[in-house]
């Protein structure tokens, strides 16, 4: 009856947001009043189960739980192929912070949809869309994670598509339609082949069988191994945004709502990222046969990623005709900057996995704060996007550079928050992407990766650069309208929205000064995440 319980506990996350967008989009016509406020309740009815079953893992002895059937245990093996679902003190805390955001989306969007037609289905699409992402959080079999990754990928292209006028359709709808079908596609091949080599799609299975992990099997196919790491690389990097897979999604999602750009570039980036991780380190160890030696190339891969962000973005900024300079795609760059930095920690820390005891610590942190500085991606992401389509909303201008000038006099509370998240973003203490990018800093040099660290530095630099333009057009730029602080600009920038995005821009700032609120729990339960 336990058992039970536990599967019903990870269960629901999944299907309750599926059954209301169901709900939603079957009665839109009674319910466009409010079908944001209904999206924002299922989130926070998430929010309970999960910090329950948070609650029921931190009582457990291994920190450990399984759903629909325990795979820990030689004679309790599943099927092959099966759902298998497993929640630990890593997954629940990071699903936690992520569904939290979530919530103060369908905050934004209440103001922005109420009594339009559209808005059941475009809430319906967000609620599919978390039925992805909390599946593959949950997933611990190969299958199961790729069929919340199709749900993840379907509402995508939904969202992309929505409202958009033909003549945008093709930069938007139809080029993602074609990049994320590629990419499950890749994706359901290697599922394919991992099941013909290994027998079985399951995470434990594959790691606690030596029989399966042998090296000399494994050498015997050494190249339907590099064929499967490649897809699954190439796959869950397409939804990344990693290094040359990510020269789509500007375009395609410069014209989309801000909450659309979220959930590209601060959510399902880095989801993509651990479900990469979760499907290599399950079927190819690096420790246990040297022919897998992907880790480092992967790094290299993350800073070329970081580089070419960073450079995208001084490139973006230093354009002759300052009206094609775009904060949209400002932020865009930026991000990739992050996933960059992001891949190359979690692809050194994963190299060391199996390290002495004196650097177990340093790794862990490594780990650790790659997956804190993801939760902070997601919350600098949702604040820049948010912030920036407000401003544009409110001035009925473009996203360009010269039209926002002087709109810190003009929304203060809203430039507010578009600063603090841009400081998040680039890494500038005392933020929470500060002090994260500071820890992995740290910890790189006690790797003894140098020149890793070293590249980091340069990259925030570059960044640091390149927001400085930003900031002039900004902060001290002189706006064509004559508007008053405290007479004008301030009243009419205060909102429920605004109200939110300065509670949580406050935050970044409070976990950046008081980082122990958030990251003991992440760092200290990071190595349940490989094992």
């Amino acid at each position: 009856m336990a058992e039970m319980s536990v599967t019903i506990l990870m269960l629901i996350p999944i299907l309750l947001p599926f059954v209301a967008a169901l709900v939603i989009f079957g009665f839109k016509k009674w319910l466009k009043s409010f079908a944001a406020e209904l999206g924002a309740g299922v989130l926070i009815a998430i929010v309970a189960l999960i910090a329950a079953l948070n609650y029921r893992i931190m009582n457990s002895s291994t920190k450990i739980l399984y759903g629909v059937y325990n795979t820990s245990v030689g004679n309790e093996y599943g099927p092959p192929i099966g759902v298998q679902f497993r929640a630990d003190g890593f997954s629940t805390w990071f699903m936690l912070l992520i569904n939290i955001i979530i919530i103060f989306v369908f905050i934004f969007e209440s103001a922005k949809q109420r009594e339009k037609p559209e808005a059941p289905i475009y809430v319906s699409i967000i609620l599919f869309l978390v039925a992805g992402i909390n599946g593959v959080s949950l997933s611990y079999d190969f299958l199961t994670m790729i069929l919340s990754w199709v749900i993840i990928g379907v509402s995508l292209i939904s969202l992309i598509s929505f409202k958009r006028q033909t003549e945008n359709l093709k930069e938007g709808g139809v080029r993602s339609f074609i990049l994320i079908g590629l990419s499950i596609a890749l994706l359901l091949l290697a599922v394919v082949l991992c099941y013909g080599v290994f027998g079985t799609l399951n995470f434990d299975t594959i790691r606690n069988d030596d029989a399966i992990m042998s090296s000399s099997r494994i050498q015997n196919i050494p190249f339907v191994i590099y064929t499967i790491i490649a897809l699954v690389v190439i796959g869950f990097g397409i939804f990344a945004n990693v290094f040359l897979l990510n020269l789509w999604m500007p375009k395609t999602i410069q014209k989309t709502s801000g909450t659309t750009q979220f959930f590209m570039m601060g959510i399902t980036s880095s989801l993509a990222l651990v479900s990469m991780f979760r499907v290599l380190l399950s079927f190819f160890n690096p420790e246990n046969y040297d022919m897998a030696n992907y880790p480092m190339l992967l790094a290299i891969f993350g800073l070329l990623t970081a580089f070419e962000g960073a450079l995208l973005l001084i490139y973006q900024v230093t354009k002759k005709e300052s009206e094609n300079i775009s904060l949209t795609k400002i932020i865009i760059f930026s991000a990739f900057a992050n996933i960059g930095i992001i891949l190359t920690c979690l692809s050194l820390g994963s190299m060391s996995i199996e390290s002495s005891q004196e650097s177990l610590l340093s790794i862990k942190e490594c780990m650790g704060y790659s997956m804190l500085q993801m939760i902070n991606l997601a919350l600098s992401m949702f604040l820049s996007f948010t912030a920036k389509d407000r401003i544009v909303e409110k001035r009925n201008m473009s996203d360009s550079l010269p039209d926002l000038k002087g709109i810190a006099r003009e929304y203060p509370l809203t430039t507010f928050i578009l600063i603090i998240s841009i400081f998040s973003t680039i890494g500038l203490l005392p933020t929470f992407g500060g002090v994260n990018l500071y820890m992995l800093l740290l910890s790189l040099i006690k790797l003894d990766c140098l020149f890793f660290a070293i590249a980091l530095i340069v990259i925030v630099i570059m960044m640091l650069f390149g927001y400085l333009l930003v900031f002039k057009y900004i902060l001290f730029g002189k706006s064509t309208r004559d508007v008053s602080l405290t007479e004008g600009g301030l009243s009419r920038d205060l909102s429920l929205q605004t109200f939110f995005g300065t509670l949580l821009a406050l935050c970044l700032i409070v976990f950046g000064l008081l980082p122990f609120i958030i990251d003991n729990q992440i760092v200290e339960y990071i190595d349940l995440f490989f094992s």
